[in-house]
């Protein structure tokens, strides 16, 4: 369903971006987050500065590198945490 929103955030389904926005909204139905429309603006600022820091939503902050870095096992929590994480970037950075 995340792949959905990625698409649909470059409205890639319909014609018409009202219509991608609200199979966006339906498709998070089964995410249980509802995300689509943040994700559209944090990944369009991510596709303009990508690589940023700071700026970058996709660039884990510094906070999680220094807290998983070291570890098999957080990392691995960090990967099935990471929507979680990913959700709150754009609130802390």
């Amino acid at each position: 369903m995340q792949l959905a929103s990625h698409e649909l955030s470059h409205n890639l389904c319909f014609r018409t971006p009202v219509y991608n926005q609200a199979l966006a909204v339906f498709s998070n139905i089964a995410t249980g987050m509802p995300s689509a429309s943040m994700f559209k603006r944090y990944h369009m600022e991510h596709h303009q500065f990508q690589g940023v820091d700071g700026v970058d939503v996709d660039i884990p902050s510094q906070a999680e590198v220094d807290f998983f870095m070291n570890s098999k096992a957080k990392k691995l929590l960090w990967l099935l945490l990471n929507p979680f994480f990913y959700s709150l970037r754009p609130v802390v950075q």
